[in-house]
């Protein structure tokens, strides 16, 4: 019963547990299926059997890396570095590898079916991405640039002046005072009087 139990387990359990990786350690039929491992410093890591289904890489440094039989379906490369690694037998089918560099690698019979590439991919000298199945993606374009509305213009209060008011509308022909005799305006006694009366009070004061 025990035995069986045992070989049950074994069964069950074909990958390592995981560790984290490093450049130059050994991971050989661990599972890392699913882990970020975006920008890393891979290089000569050995992850021969070992399971990267789906698992980020995308601009990591794999070169020199051992892949043997590796599962890399779905795994995101795009970007990465693959110069000079040992590709044989390995699983990149579905993965992405938009601006990776395999030059240098070894991919004999590795599997590149619905893997996605674009003009900037490096594949190994006489490598015909098409014929193992890959599938060319044009880069997408950018995002339009959309340009910020322009401000308000800020318009400045007026500013307050110490000038002095107007001179006020001139008074009415009836409100103007007459002139004296002597030519100046008699501000005594004409507001109150008519005009002849007015001139009459002054031929009495110069007398």
């Amino acid at each position: 019963m025990a035995g069986g139990a045992i070989a049950l387990g074994l069964l069950a359990a074909p990958f390592a547990s995981a560790r984290p990786l490093d450049a130059g350690g050994s991971h050989k039929n661990e599972n890392h299926s699913g882990e970020n491992h975006c920008c890393a410093s891979l290089m000569a890591i050995d992850l021969m059997n070992a399971k990267l289904a789906g698992t980020d890489l995308h601009a990591s440094d794999l070169s020199r890396a051992n892949l043997k039989n590796a599962d890399l379906s779905g795994a995101d490369l795009s970007g990465a570095s693959l110069a000079a690694a040992d590709l044989k037998n390995a699983n990149l089918a579905g993965a992405r590898l938009a601006g990776a560099n395999l030059s240098g690698a070894e991919v004999k019979n590795a599997r590149f079916a619905g893997a996605t590439y674009d003009g900037a991919t490096v594949f190994p000298a006489g490598f015909d991405p098409i014929a193992a199945g890959a599938i060319y993606r044009t880069p997408e374009p950018p995002d339009p640039v959309i340009d910020p509305p322009a401000p308000n213009p800020v318009v400045d209060p007026p500013v307050p002046t110490n000038e002095p008011a107007s001179d006020p509308l001139p008074q009415a022909a009836s409100e103007v005072p007459a002139l004296s005799p002597t030519g100046r305006r008699c501000w005594c006694c004409c507001w109150q009087r008519p005009r002849s009366r007015c001139a009459r009070a002054h031929r009495t004061r110069s007398r």
